[in-house]
């Protein structure tokens, strides 16, 4: 396992060394993006969490549940499968549930959360400032695909970075982030959304804490926006949900452990897939 970990980092070592010779350009950018997570994951060392954040179990949170995801694309780049689950789990335990997603882009979360939940608003860039920003046609037209024709969602069209959130504070009871992943707007984010609960039952979830899958690297610049977003006394009240890519503020008793990689399945899943329009 040691040699694994040491061959992989030598590769990617090698990698950007490579890319300095041939591209510049490209090796500013590596290496612009190992510096910012390198000091990001010691922020989150100096605030004790040098391994990351405690684990908790997905099916101790609810017990055993039965959970209908729909709609799901099976595409890159958005929520899996189990992400969608946990914010439908979490909406369900709030009676008329107020739900806030900062950062929307097919629409997913939202439809799956607005189907548990009586409100919910997005705080998501239009389409115009998506082109300001570089993104290609397709990514724009796909934005807000499952969510602009529901009805009891609000689009509310802003940089969640200058949003006036005031209106809403401690109106929610559970808040998605999701939006721009860098440290500065996770740390934003995160303040407004503290600000936004509604009492000690409410909750906040975090995309992108783990990369790629349910075991994949930490993104330390989530974990240390998190932490520097939050006052130090509600550190404990984190944690990472096993099976999902998400964070998790919530103050009911949990059980936790830290966690292994690979991990021992705690449970299994039954998965049905059909095509819906």
């Amino acid at each position: 396992m040691l040699y694994m970990k040491v061959m992989k980092h030598l590769k990617i070592a090698m990698h950007i060394g490579w890319q300095g010779i041939v591209n510049p350009k490209a090796f500013y950018l590596h290496s612009s993006v190992f510096a910012g997570n390198e000091m990001a994951r010691r922020k989150a060392e100096r605030h004790g969490f040098s391994r990351g954040l405690p684990e908790t179990s997905i099916v101790g949170l609810f017990g055993q549940f039965e959970q209908m995801v729909r709609p799901y694309a099976f595409l890159g780049g958005g929520s899996t499968a189990m992400d969608l689950a946990l914010l439908r789990l979490l909406a369900k335990q709030h009676k008329n549930c107020s739900y806030l997603e900062i950062g929307t882009w097919r629409g997913e979360s939202l439809a799956n959360a607005a189907q548990e939940a009586e409100r919910c608003m997005s705080i998501s860039l239009s389409d115009s400032m998506m082109s300001e920003r570089g993104f290609g046609g397709p990514c724009v037209r796909t934005a807000k695909y499952y969510s602009k024709d529901l009805k009891n969602v609000e689009h509310i069209e802003a940089n969640s970075l200058d949003y006036d959130f005031t209106p809403f504070r401690k109106s929610m009871d559970l808040v998605f982030i999701d939006g721009d992943h860098s440290y500065r707007a996770i740390v934003s984010d995160t303040r407004n959304a503290y600000s936004l609960l509604r009492n000690r039952d409410s909750v906040i979830v975090w995309h992108d804490y783990r990369k790629g899958d349910p075991e994949g690297d930490i993104c330390w610049e989530t974990l240390a926006g998190i932490l520097d977003g939050l006052p130090s006394s509600e550190h404990q009240h984190i944690f990472h949900v096993s099976n999902t890519l998400c964070a998790i503020f919530l103050r009911k008793p949990v059980a936790k452990c830290v966690p292994e990689v690979p991990s021992v399945p705690k449970a299994s899943f039954s998965v049905r897939i059909e095509v819906c329009t």
